[in-house]
């Protein structure tokens, strides 16, 4: 087994500090990666930007995925590949899923930039007694 980070694959509070990465999982088909860090988010990596280091792959994440009120400890794709769960110091459990049809009018020209996903949360388990 290899290991590898590349330095580009981080989580940052406010672009200046990087934050600790607590939890790392691999989606099924091997094509994604997710991660949750100190900085309250999930962020959604293509593997092949970090297996081949190739500098005409964009160096960000897919998706960033803000909704956690805490520090995300916790990331899983499930084995159908259809959702990925995180978990977090607010006592949340998050259910995201791909929107395949999204477009995204934050960008200028109303569509996604090329690369680029959107996953929404579709459950939210909340009532946990302490960190999930």
């Amino acid at each position: 087994m290899r290991i590898t980070k590349p330095e580009w694959l981080h989580h940052d509070a406010d672009k200046k500090k990087l934050t600790a990465i607590f939890s790392v999982d691999f989606h099924p088909d091997g094509q994604r990666l997710a991660t949750g860090g100190m900085d309250n988010k999930v962020r959604v990596w293509s593997t092949h930007a970090i297996t081949h280091n190739d500098s005409a792959q964009p160096h960000a994440p897919l998706a960033t995925l803000a909704a956690h009120g805490g520090a995300v400890m916790c990331v899983r794709f499930s084995p159908n590949a259809r959702y990925l769960a995180s978990g977090a110091d607010d006592t949340v459990v998050l259910i995201w899923e791909q929107d395949t049809h999204a477009d995204y009018s934050g960008l200028g020209d109303g569509r996604l930039s090329e690369g680029s996903e959107v996953w929404r949360p579709v459950r939210r388990l909340a009532g946990h007694a302490s960190d999930v």
